[in-house]
C-alpha cells in the first residue's frame, strides 16, 4: 500500500510538472503525451478527455485518426456521450472511410434511437461501396422503426425490398418488405405486382391471399376493394 501511495504521489507530482509546462505552451507535444499517459493510468477521464480534445486539434492529418478514435471511444464508453462519440466517429470516416473500428462503433450506436437516422445515413454509402447488402438492410429496417409518415415508410420498405430481391436474391424477404409497404396504408400497383410475382417465386401464395384480404378489408371504395379481392 505504501508503494502504491508513493506511486500515486509521484504520478501527481509528474502531472503537476507537465501541467506547468502546458500552462506556458499548450502545444508542447512531450507534455501532452505525458499527461495523456498519466491521466489514463490514473483513470482521470475528464482530464484525459480534455487532453485528447487538444491533441485532436493539434494532430497532423496522418496521426489524427488514431487520437480521434481514442477520444470517440472514451466519450462512448466512459461518458455515455452518444452525440459526441458519433460526431467524432463520423469525422474519422470522412477522413478514412475504411476505418473498421469506427464502422463497428456506429453499428453499436444504432441501438440508440436519438441518432439512429444520422448513423444509418453515415453507414449507408460505406455498406454500398463494400457490397454489404445484408448490413444495409438491417440498418434500413432499424431506420424504418423511426418513421411515422406512411408514404415515407412505404418508400423505405420498397427500397429494402429491392435490395433484398436484386442484391441478396432473397425473394421471401422481399415479399415481406413489399407487404410491409402495403400495410403502411399506401396503395401502389407496382408493389402489388411485385408481391404477386414474388408469391410465385417464394411459394408464398397463401400469405399473399391473407395479405390482400387484410388490405381489401380496409379499403372504403367499393370498386377498388373489388379489384383487390379479384386478385385472390
Amino acid at each position: 500500500a505504501e508503494i502504491h501511495d508513493q506511486q500515486m504521489a509521484d504520478g501527481q507530482a509528474a502531472i503537476e510538472r507537465y501541467q506547468a509546462v502546458l500552462a506556458h505552451d499548450d502545444t508542447n507535444s512531450v507534455a501532452l503525451e505525458a499527461v495523456d499517459r498519466l491521466f489514463e493510468a490514473a483513470q482521470r477521464f475528464e482530464d484525459l478527455r480534455d487532453v485528447l480534445e487538444r491533441k485532436v486539434l493539434l494532430a497532423q492529418p496522418d496521426s489524427r485518426v488514431a487520437v480521434q478514435y481514442r477520444l470517440a471511444y472514451l466519450l462512448e464508453s466512459n461518458f455515455s456521450d452518444v452525440e459526441g462519440a458519433f460526431e467524432h466517429y463520423r469525422a474519422i470516416l470522412a477522413q478514412e472511410p475504411g476505418h473498421g473500428q469506427s464502422v463497428e462503433a456506429l453499428e453499436r450506436l444504432m441501438a440508440f434511437e436519438s441518432h439512429r437516422a444520422e448513423i444509418v445515413e453515415a453507414l449507408e454509402p460505406l455498406y454500398i461501396e463494400a457490397g454489404q447488402w445484408a448490413k444495409l438492410v438491417t440498418a434500413l429496417q432499424l431506420r424504418r422503426e423511426l418513421l411515422d409518415d406512411p408514404f415515407d415508410t412505404a418508400a423505405l420498405c420498397v427500397r429494402i425490398a429491392e435490395i433484398q430481391e436484386l442484391e441478396l436474391e432473397d425473394a421471401s424477404g422481399a415479399f415481406d418488405s413489399y407487404a410491409d409497404a402495403l400495410k403502411s396504408g399506401v396503395s401502389d400497383g407496382d408493389v402489388l405486382a411485385r408481391i404477386e410475382e414474388l408469391a410465385e417465386t417464394a411459394n408464398r401464395w397463401q400469405d399473399a391471399c391473407v395479405l390482400l384480404d387484410q388490405i381489401a378489408s380496409k379499403i372504403d371504395d367499393d370498386f377498388e376493394r373489388r379489384g383487390m379481392l379479384a386478385k385472390l
